[in-house]
């Protein structure tokens, strides 16, 4: 049994190191895993407000930027945060970061940590990538949102929300193209993958830990959006 987690930048760091929140999560993990000596979870970690504050410096740095050289940037955040969780979740987790989704290696303890991977793709792609490599049809996706809304709730206060919604209506939502240090709810590259192969996924506030055992205990009483094909 394997549980494949994104875990966005922005709630293990937002405004600093949230050591509290890590300490938790780690808890979490380790209480489900020791249950059965098969569970495997995979944790996928952003880049969040660390990659954002190094791609807006250097916007101004050079305005002629090029967003392959912003995700080139993003991705370093990516690998600095999971460079902190991976050494979190000793001694279940074993293997170095894992970049590359397609590459071939050896899952040897029972936590896995990657990063970003190249230009062009997410954490979220990689997520859903990673479910793909493990035959998983569902993948968990922690934000700092509650749930997925028809539009942006800290910029709407009608902003309504979805507890099920499919992957093409959330498609039209969050569009088609992927922009380095967006702020959107699911990457649409992603979102196309997802679709493809039939995933499910459930997205909700990463920070409610109380909430994220609901979904790990596959109680559907959760706060949060279920997005089906």
């Amino acid at each position: 049994m394997i549980k494949i987690i994104s875990l966005g930048g922005g709630i293990i760091n937002p405004n600093h190191i949230n050591t509290t929140y890590i300490k938790n999560l780690k808890n979490l993990i380790f209480q489900w895993i020791k249950k059965e000596h098969n569970r495997k979870v995979i944790l996928i970690t952003g880049g969040g407000k660390t990659a954002r504050e190094y791609q807006d410096a250097y916007k101004q740095i050079n305005p002629k930027f090029k967003n392959h050289e912003l995700d080139e940037i993003g991705i370093m955040a990516t690998k600095l945060n999971a460079t902190l969780i991976s050494k979190a979740m000793q001694p279940f987790c074993i293997n170095d970061i894992i970049s590359n989704p397609t590459e071939d290696f050896q899952f040897k303890g029972q936590i896995l940590v990657a990063s970003g991977w190249k230009s062009g793709f997410s954490t979220d792609y990689i997520t859903v990538k990673f479910a793909e490599k493990f035959n998983s049809n569902e993948i968990i996706n922690l934000t700092n949102i509650d749930q997925i809304y028809d539009k942006d709730p800290k910029k709407y206060n009608d902003a309504k929300g979805f507890k099920n919604i499919t992957w093409n209506k959330l498609q039209n939502i969050v569009g088609k193209d992927w922009e380095p240090g967006s702020h959107l709810p699911f990457d649409p590259i992603a979102t196309e993958l997802a679709l493809k192969l039939g995933i499910k996924a459930y997205i909700l506030n990463g920070t409610d830990l109380t909430n994220l055992q609901k979904v790990f205990d596959k109680n559907d009483d959760f706060l949060g959006t279920i997005v089906v094909k």
